[in-house]
Order: structure tokens, then sequence, then C-alpha cells
């Protein structure tokens, strides 16, 4: 029925970059990706400039808006992270969006719902990856407030379907960006646009951010395990 939760398997290599209070997860390289109600997340190749193997698609593209009680009523994918410190964690997403129908999208831990990371916005230009660590309605950057140290997982909600997700960056620093600025400078073409949810109204986006070198580089290397680390290593 509409309100079964389904498991669906899904095994891809972890490919991973890994520093000091910072991990980079490709969304494909999910723990597990739950289906619930009439919506998924389904693993998408068919557009360029994607990281990884992948990218994740909240399908299907029916104009659905999933604002509360998300937690059960959304699709989800789930993430190991091995936390080594407590205290903020800053979320950041890599994203494409076609339009104000599908650029939205809900982060958690644990299975719960948390206020400070949900409702997460893709402020970028239309048909291009891009990064965002902004939150819907001018509500600040998203965050995660890692009260004991230890493997949590870290869930990611559909907010609004159509939604495209290339990668999540957890880290301790307030003050970095993600490195690499991947080509916004060219649109993705041949997009076909969501479908328009006539209810909602559009929200007031807030300007693109722009993408720094971060202060420290970090290293690139290529994992295969079962959790992600943050922390020191």
């Amino acid at each position: 029925g509409n309100s079964a939760e389904q498991t669906l398997d899904f095994v891809v290599p972890f490919r991973q970059v890994v520093g000091p209070d910072l991990v980079e997860i490709e969304a494909e390289n999910f723990h597990e990706n739950v289906r619930q109600d009439s919506h998924e997340w389904q693993l998408g190749t068919d557009l360029t400039g994607f990281t990884g193997t992948g990218f994740m698609r909240a399908i299907p593209d029916s104009g659905a808006n999933i604002e509360s009680n998300y937690d059960t009523g959304s699709p989800r994918l789930d993430f190991e992270v091995n936390f080594l410190k407590t205290g903020t964690h800053y979320v950041w997403i890599r994203y494409l969006k076609t339009g104000g129908e599908d650029d939205s999208c809900h982060i958690g831990m644990d299975g719960k719902m948390r206020t400070d990371a949900e409702n997460m916005s893709a402020p970028g230009p239309d048909n291009m990856w891009y990064w965002s660590n902004e939150r819907r309605d001018n509500l600040g950057r998203a965050k995660l407030e890692i009260a004991s140290a230890g493997v949590h997982t870290v869930n990611v909600w559909m907010r609004e379907d159509g939604f495209r997700l290339d990668k999540i960056v957890l880290t301790t620093d307030a003050s970095y960006e993600p490195t690499h600025k991947i080509s916004e400078a060219r649109p993705v073409e041949d997009i076909p646009h969501s479908k328009a949810e006539p209810n909602e109204p559009k929200p007031e986006e807030p300007k693109p951010i722009e993408i720094l070198p971060v202060a420290q580089p970090v290293r690139d290397r290529t994992l295969r395990r079962t959790a992600f680390d943050i922390g020191l290593e």
C-alpha cells in the first residue's frame, strides 16, 4: 500500500574524500534506500557533470511536496558515519534543480527529524550542479548537533520530488566551503522541468553561494567500508 515501507537493496563501491573534521559522501553510496508512501530514491546517470558513479533522484516527479511528517511519509536514504567529535557539524549538499518545484530536501539523524537541517534549499541556478548549505525561508545554515561520538545514521528525505542529489559533505569547520567548482558554468542540456505545485508559493531564494578553496587541502583516497569517519584520524 501507499503507507508501506520497503527497503531497496543496492550495492556500489565507496569512494570518499576524508580529512580532519570532514567527510564527503557520494549520494549513491547509501547503506539503505527506503521507499515510503508512493515515492523512492532512484539512481540516475542520465545527466552529465555528476561525481562518483551517479546521483540519486526522488521519483516519480509528480509535483509532491512533503513538508511535515516526512520521517514516515517520504523516501529516505541512510548513510552510516562514525563521528569522532561531538558538537556542530555543518551540512552541505551538491544538487541539481530545474526550478522551484524540485529544489529541496530534508536532512536528519538516526531516523529522526532535525529542525536545524530540514528544509534544505537549492538557491543556485537552474539546470546546473551546485552546492548549498542553506535552508529555505532564510532559516540559516544547515547543521547537525552531535551529542555523542560514535556511529550515527545520517538520513536524507525527499521534500520535493524530482530533486537530484549528487553528494553530501559534513564538516566541523564553520568556514569550510566545497572546493570544486564542478561545471556550474555550463548548464546541463535537455532536462525536463518538474511539475508545478499549484499550492506552494515560490520561495524567496537567497543569492547563490560562491564556492571558495578550502584553507587546508584534504587527501584523496579510495575506500570500501561500511561506515564513514569524521574527525581526527
